[in-house]
């Protein structure tokens, strides 16, 4: 399976992490998101702020994360 430009440990990683995260971003997990959507995304745009005017933002890149997840996901889920 190819997981690039994550390895197979990140993309497991990634996996266990975003799977938990549903309507609500806590902040403990906002660094580890933004760090990996932009790696996803061969990107460097700066983290946002975790405030409401950067929710849209913020759903952003959970979405991009989880399709990510659910497109090289072996089992679909």
């Amino acid at each position: 399976m190819n997981y690039e430009p994550l390895t197979e440990q990140e993309f497991v990683e990634l996996k266990n992490r975003i799977n938990n995260i549903k309507s609500f971003l806590p902040n403990g997990e906002m660094g580890y998101v933004w760090q990996t959507y932009n790696k996803v995304r061969n990107s460097e745009e700066r983290q946002p702020c975790g405030c409401k005017s950067s929710a849209g933002k913020w759903k952003g890149a959970v979405d991009t994360l989880q399709n990510f997840v659910k497109e090289r996901d072996d089992n679909g889920n």
